[in-house]
């Protein structure tokens, strides 16, 4: 199978810079209106890269509750993550439930 590697590593660069994005619209968030804010952090928590997620529920703590932030990180798959969230459990966050 041949592979262009030139256009792969143009890909992951795209992802790079997609993600880098959405990491400083995390930072600008407050500057967005409920709806706008709640659009992002959706986005933001289910990007491909585990410090995507987390960035966005940290901004989900701040804004939300950190129990929502640690109920969604609990469920999620990169033990990053989830380990982002025993450390809120550590600090009192307590999970709450949509």
């Amino acid at each position: 199978m041949r592979t262009n590697s030139g256009r792969t590593s143009r890909t992951f660069r795209g992802i790079d810079h997609a993600a880098a994005i959405v990491q400083g619209c995390l930072d600008a968030c407050d500057a967005l209106d409920e709806d706008q804010l709640r659009r992002l952090l959706e986005y933001g928590r289910t990007w491909p890269r585990g410090q995507v997620r987390i960035d966005s529920l940290a901004v989900m703590a701040r804004k939300l509750g950190a129990g929502k932030a640690v109920a969604v990180a609990r469920m999620d798959t990169d033990a990053k993550v989830r380990a982002w969230a025993e450390k809120q459990t550590a600090r009192g966050a307590s999970p709450t439930f949509f």
